[in-house]
């Protein structure tokens, strides 16, 4: 929990500059590891758009949720975006199997060169 302390001002930061036509674009989701005062869904920062969850995430349910594009507003003058994940074999495995799933509805899935071990 330390390091999501020391992260706050940077996350507040950037969801202060979040803004497109009165609404939002951005919405974060952490998960630890160890319990914490998190419990099972706490706003994190001023903003209320970070969410802490102290259990283990529901992949393919998020994954889901993601590819299907059913809770993502759509607004003009965007594009698309992706960002690089670096996890452990073990996760990466199972998120591999899981966004197979999904290939056929505009999610791509790379793997980096560098990862942890």
């Amino acid at each position: 929990m330390d390091i999501a302390v020391a992260a706050e001002p940077l996350l507040n930061s950037l969801l202060d500059d979040d803004v497109l036509d009165g609404g939002y674009i951005l919405e974060m989701s952490f998960y630890v590891e160890y319990k914490s005062k998190a419990g099972k869904g706490s706003p994190f920062g001023e903003h209320h758009r970070a969410i802490i969850y102290d259990v283990v995430p529901d992949y393919d349910n998020i994954i889901s949720a993601e590819a299907s594009g059913d809770h993502i507003n759509r607004v003009s003058n965007t594009q698309e975006e992706m960002g690089p994940v670096s996890a452990k074999d073990e996760l990466r495995d199972h998120l591999t199997v899981i966004v197979r799933k999904y290939l056929d509805q505009r999610v791509k899935f790379h793997k980096l060169e560098f990862q942890p071990s």
